[in-house]
């Protein structure tokens, strides 16, 4: 009796086997299989506009900001009025995490951002950085704006940037400031030709008098 059926479990065991088997069924000791986002996959084109000022004035500063959409029912345009320069038009290749920079020369310009340039980007809002700029000088001056993709390569891996833009542009400082700016740098050479002509002609009086003293004629002795 217990013979048989343990030999009717022992079947109903193996057929209950070859059945999940054959239906695809989990397999014991079967890997895992852990599928990682490809590059394509972790960005997405997104429709971005940035201003490009090309004239700054001494004293002052000048905002730039770039803006990028990230849904569809957004509109960007309000956030760049009243900005001056150019608006440009462009899309961006976006991941879930991105940082924009402006530079230039430090010598000629100083450009201070507003916030951390690491941004997260959400389809909630656009995603946006501004930076003040401000001519130290005048003169003309490169400046370049860069955009970055934070992309993962894999589980174990750190994140990695990809710049999906770059545009440079010159800029010119001048204004009023300008001609304070060149008072004050020639002011020194206009004292010290002031005080140098000044010399000359002191003594060329110095020397005339003194010569029309000697050469003038005496009185008649008849």
């Amino acid at each position: 009796m217990r013979r048989g059926l343990l030999s009717l479990f022992v079947a109903t065991a193996t057929v209950s086997a070859v059945l999940l088997s054959a239906c695809g069924g989990p397999q014991i000791g079967a890997p895992f299989e852990y599928k990682e986002l490809s590059l394509g996959d972790q960005l997405r084109g997104l429709p971005a506009k940035y201003n490009r000022p090309d004239t700054l004035f001494l004293g002052t500063s000048s905002p730039v900001e770039l803006v990028i959409q990230t849904g569809g029912e957004q509109t960007i345009d309000e956030m760049l009025k009243g900005f001056p320069g150019e608006v440009r038009t462009t899309t961006v290749r976006m991941a879930n995490r991105a940082s924009a920079y402006l530079t230039g020369p430090k010598d000629m310009v100083e450009i201070t951002p507003r916030g951390d340039p690491l941004r997260t980007v959400t389809t909630d809002a656009p995603v946006s950085w501004i930076w003040d700029v401000r001519p130290l000088k005048p003169g003309r001056a490169q400046v370049v704006l860069e955009v970055f993709s934070q992309v993962k390569g894999g589980a174990d891996e750190p994140r990695a940037q990809i710049r999906v833009l770059q545009d440079t542009w010159t800029i010119e400082a001048k204004g009023l400031e300008w001609v304070k700016y060149q008072i004050a740098d020639i002011e020194p050479i206009r004292a010290f030709l002031f005080t140098l002509i000044s010399a000359v002609v002191a003594t060329l009086a110095y020397f005339g008098i003194k010569g029309w003293k000697t050469s003038k004629p005496s009185g008649d002795n008849t």
